[in-house]
């Protein structure tokens, strides 16, 4: 809820500004060419700009919410994604690992990213043939990612220092 709500505020108070600002400039700008083209261009040249960062803005609200490179790279590639984007320096292996149902992809992304801190060490994601077994070094679990996990029929288990979120191959792996 909380999650959907920062989002809610990100598209409000950044990208609907910032579009509504745009709209207001590019009125001044079709006002502007005819009385003084050369002032219409440069405040066209600093709309290009602004839009290219709305869009950046966007794209990172977007991120938030379903990353593309999960749907398009899968869970190894979006583990590394959501951990560089993290600001965190934790080593992904996920050897082995193929491409499962988007629900049970979703789920383990969305479960590491909860788990994700500035201490996590290492990140191992495995098949073991029945269950998607994640787990975290250098972090403690929370009641989002025991939420995300159970939602999807999973489980979290917290050691000292490490998390394990155990999920059922059987709810979403392809074929």
């Amino acid at each position: 809820m909380e999650a959907r709500r920062a989002h809610e505020r990100a598209l409000h108070d950044g990208v609907l500004q910032d579009l509504v600002a745009a709209s207001v400039r590019l009125q001044l700008a079709r006002d502007l060419v005819t009385t003084d083209p050369d002032a219409a261009i440069a405040l066209l040249d600093e709309l290009r700009n602004d839009v290219h960062d709305a869009l950046d803005r966007v794209r990172g609200v977007a991120d938030e919410i379903y990353p593309s490179v999960l749907g398009v790279r899968g869970l190894p590639d979006a583990l590394r994604h959501a951990v560089r984007r993290a600001g965190v320096t934790a080593e992904v292996n996920a050897t082995g690992v193929g491409r499962y149902a988007e629900p049970l992809e979703a789920a383990v992304f969305f479960c590491c990213r909860a788990l994700l801190a500035e201490t996590a060490t290492a990140i191992t994601l495995r098949d073991d043939g029945e269950r998607l077994l994640l787990e975290i070094d250098g972090v403690e679990a929370n009641d989002e990612a025991r939420d995300l996990a159970e939602a999807a029929g999973g489980s979290v288990t917290a050691h000292t220092q490490r998390v394990t979120a155990s999920f059922p191959r059987d709810r979403g792996s392809l074929p």
